[in-house]
């Protein structure tokens, strides 16, 4: 495997690159449109020569467009696949245009953000939930759903992100049920964050008590758009109550 970084100069802009190439099987030019969905391989079956999930470039396409990067595959057959990764580069702003950015940070920063819990067993989804909203939402973090319960007792938030799964200990479910016992949560949207994508899942998760799904994995815009949304509706309903 070689790994390689690099700056690359488009058109319109400046790229760091960072691409991994292989001299393995290869991927055929018909398989290649799907290999970023989960559990896809090119070796399958209980025969297959290859072990492996099929998760890698899946999660690997979800973490690099959180960060604002495009991910492309190369491949021939016999020979190998190169997987580039794209970073855009931030272009270096002129100390006379700062003042009127500086300006307008510390103006924002006057006014508080709304602030989120996020519920996750996942360190790196977690992580990845932080990078899609941290420019526009403060946040606290929970790894377990009897640390979420004890935030929840102390603190109303602008919003919970609840995973479903939190593997041992309280359920997202049994940290659903606290919430909806507490009267100051009422109007607060409660997003289900879960890999269980079927709609009869998305169904089950609101009949519950939550209030808004989302699938993992999710881009960051789809996120924002959803807790935006979610807050808006909320509020809405609470001026007509």
């Amino acid at each position: 495997i070689t790994v390689i970084v690099e700056i690359v100069e488009t058109d319109d802009d400046k790229l760091a690159r960072v691409t991994v190439k292989d001299t393995g099987i290869g991927i055929p030019d018909p398989l290649q449109a799907s290999v970023f969905d989960a559990f896809s391989q090119v070796s399958k079956g209980y025969e297959r020569a290859y072990t492996g999930t099929g998760l890698g470039l899946t999660l690997a396409k979800h973490f690099a467009e959180a960060l604002g990067a495009t991910i492309t595959l190369n491949s021939k057959v016999d020979q190998g696949t190169a997987v580039m990764i794209d970073f855009p580069l931030l272009r270096h702003t002129p100390p006379m245009d700062a003042a009127p950015s500086l300006f307008e940070e510390l103006e924002n920063n006057e006014q508080e953000l709304p602030e989120l819990l996020i519920v996750d067993d996942d360190q790196y989804s977690r992580e990845v939930a932080v990078i899609c909203i941290e420019r526009d939402y403060r946040y606290e973090l929970c790894a377990t759903g009897a640390e979420a319960v004890e935030k929840i007792k102390q603190k109303q938030y602008a919003g919970v992100l609840l995973d479903i799964n939190l593997g041992k200990g309280l359920s997202g479910l049994q940290v659903l049920e606290e919430i909806v016992l507490r009267p100051e949560y009422k109007q607060v949207p409660v997003i289900a964050v879960t890999a269980f994508a079927l709609r009869s899942d998305r169904e089950y998760f609101l009949s519950r008590g939550c209030t808004h799904y989302i699938a993992k994995p999710y881009g960051r815009r789809q996120l924002l758009d959803l807790i935006s949304s979610a807050i808006d509706e909320m509020k809405v309903s609470a001026e007509k109550d």
